[in-house]
């Protein structure tokens, strides 16, 4: 009795120990030694919920039926152990795994870089396995950026769970990481002809000086212009580009910061500069952070531009017979009249306010929150995403138009030409003089311009109308139109593009939102991008149509739900009079 006795108290006394053990230990495997930074799970998401630090979002997982998680901004999502997905870049998440699975492996980190032509800023990953994205087996793992055969550095962009190269940087563009180094204090990326030396030039002293100065890693004290180690902030002329300073980097190392308008108020406009300190910043949306409060606006110079804009506000142009009350009138009609229109089943959660052309990413959600399955049942809707697998997104790469393709042209054409929305646009035409045939030569009209292949470059026939506005393409690294709801949401579901964040966000009157924004489109961005969501395609093709056969290439003034709106179209006209379109994209502000 006195044994069995004393089991039970120990038993009694040890269970309060072993509880507060299995507390430390549990904290002790969510050790951030495992933790990848500026990384997510692009994958399927569980569940999500709150957490105050990547450590306690690993508990969570630790906790539950999980394999991975990432934590951001006071987030935490356990991913799906079926799909978790791929490593991405993302600034400010933290990412890990279950506390029981190995990270023999070692962390992988994203690090911001640069392309050394537009300077536009890329987060490459590193270490990365294998020399090819998609590599199932062998390779080597890298710490630093690879060379083409033509001489382009690389990184990689996207890797799977066991750090294998899914998707890298574009091949022919070179990379620079500015003076960030590896584990083994060589530098990243630093292609010939960047601001970065070939080798980091850090010597054993300055070393053992790091190791000793407790304040090494967040002050510039004795490392101005030098490189520093991975997640230590940064004491060289890039750091304010890629926004990791030091705190003291401008005291200590006796600089000024470019992202200010100090002593910079009235400035002459600087091309390629997205931090101006002029007064169409704020038109542009390219100001400087501080540019309001650094360089106000004087009490006399608002008066006059509110009683200019004021005696110009309701004057009407009239062009081709058409004014701007009649196109004003009609398009408000039109809106009303599309049965197709969807905003009630669509919602977009727009995220941060940025600036035109601002490449860091303050948008941690995609753009569109809510697409109602219903939509894609419309007959409208599945005649237009059958047209989206017929494109080749280059203008260099030249269209087949099959035959087969042109069919699903002709039935998608077919399908908007029974709408209200078409019935209506061709009744103002004719009552305006602007087109006067059937409707069977108004269908021709639209394939013609929207529809035919033409060449942007070299002869090549790579693009047309519809392709450009409704489908976007890219051209020497550059993303070009694009304005269309429908397939945005259809790559943002693919993983295809990244939202970066808005500056215009405005409401139609509930019939739809018109925004101004920038986003990615694999690695190339759109630096200003505009589209109505929730209209049809129809409404948008007769908008666009009416205003090119209305104004030609000058602005065309509507209001869509009380919302004054600017469509600009451009074309190109071929001889024996051919048109096409070229461009047509909104503007909230005309």
């Amino acid at each position: 009795q006195q044994q069995r006795h004393l089991v039970r108290m120990l038993t009694l006394y040890s269970l309060p120990f072993l509880f507060i053990l299995s507390a430390v230990f549990r904290v002790a495997c969510s050790d951030s030694a495992c933790h990848e930074e500026n990384l997510m799970y692009n994958g399927e998401t569980a569940s999500v919920s709150n957490a105050r630090t990547a450590v306690d979002c690993q508990v969570q997982c630790d906790n539950t039926r999980c394999s991975y998680w990432t934590w951001l901004s006071g987030k935490c999502e356990l991913k799906r152990i079926a799909k978790p997905g791929d490593k991405v870049p993302k600034r400010g998440a933290i990412s890990g795994a279950k506390s029981s699975k190995s990270c023999d492996k070692g962390p992988v980190k994203a690090v911001p870089c640069k392309y050394t032509d537009t300077k536009e800023e890329i987060l490459c990953v590193f270490p990365f396995v294998g020399e090819n994205p998609g590599q199932k087996s062998g390779g080597s793992t890298h710490e630093n950026c690879l060379k083409t055969k033509k001489g382009h550095y690389w990184c990689a962009t996207r890797l799977n769970l066991d750090n294998r190269v899914s998707s890298t940087s574009v091949q022919n563009r070179d990379i620079d990481c500015g003076q960030r180094v590896n584990s083994k204090n060589e530098l990243l990326c630093s292609p010939p002809g960047s601001d970065s030396p070939a080798k980091a030039t850090t010597t054993k002293r300055t070393t053992t000086t790091t190791k000793k100065s407790k304040t090494s890693r967040s002050s510039c004290s004795s490392r101005c212009g030098k490189p520093a180690g991975l997640g230590e902030c940064q004491c060289n002329n890039q750091c304010f580009s890629f926004g990791d300073c030091c705190s003291d980097y401008t005291t200590t190392c006796q600089v000024s910061n470019p992202n200010t308008c100090t002593g910079k108020c009235g400035a002459k406009f600087q091309r390629g500069k997205d931090c101006q300190c002029n007064v169409g910043c704020e038109k542009f949306k390219n100001c400087c952070p501080d540019y309001s409060k650094t360089c106000p606006v004087t009490p006399t110079t608002k008066p006059a531009a509110a009683a200019s804009a004021s005696s110009n506000k309701n004057v009407g142009v009239t062009l081709n017979g058409v004014s701007d009350l009649d196109l004003r009138t009609f398009s408000e009609d039109l809106l009303a009249s599309d049965e197709d229109n969807v905003a009630r089943l669509v919602e977009v959660d727009t995220g941060c306010t940025t600036r035109v052309g601002r490449p860091t990413d303050c948008s941690r959600n995609p753009l569109f929150s809510k697409v109602d399955t219903s939509i894609l049942r419309k007959p409208v809707y599945q005649k237009l995403t059958a047209l989206y697998e017929n494109y080749d997104s280059d203008v260099a790469v030249k269209e087949d138009r099959t035959r087969a393709e042109q069919n699903e042209e002709d039935v998608f054409l077919s399908e908007i030409m029974k709408s209200k929305v078409m019935t209506k646009t061709l009744s103002f035409l004719k009552s305006k003089k602007l087109f006067t045939k059937s409707s069977n030569e108004f269908k021709k009209l639209l394939k013609e311009l929207w529809f035919d292949v033409y060449s942007r470059g070299k002869r090549i026939l790579g693009s047309s109308g519809f392709e450009h506005v409704f489908l976007g393409e890219k051209k020497a690294g550059k993303v070009q139109g694009f304005h269309n709801w429908v397939y945005f949401q259809h790559l943002e579901k693919k993983n295809e593009l990244n939202y970066l964040g808005h500056w215009e966000k405005v409401d139609l009157g509930g019939k739809g939102t018109g925004l101004s924004f920038t986003f990615k489109w694999g690695e190339e961005q759109k630096p200003f991008a505009s589209m109505l969501v929730g209209t049809s395609p129809e409404f948008e093709l007769a908008l666009y149509t009416t205003c090119l056969l209305a104004r030609g290439d000058e602005k065309c003034s509507i209001t869509l739900g009380g919302q004054p709106v600017a469509i600009t179209t451009h074309v190109f006209t071929r001889p024996g009079g051919v048109r096409y379109i070229a461009s047509s994209f909104m503007d909230w502000k005309p």
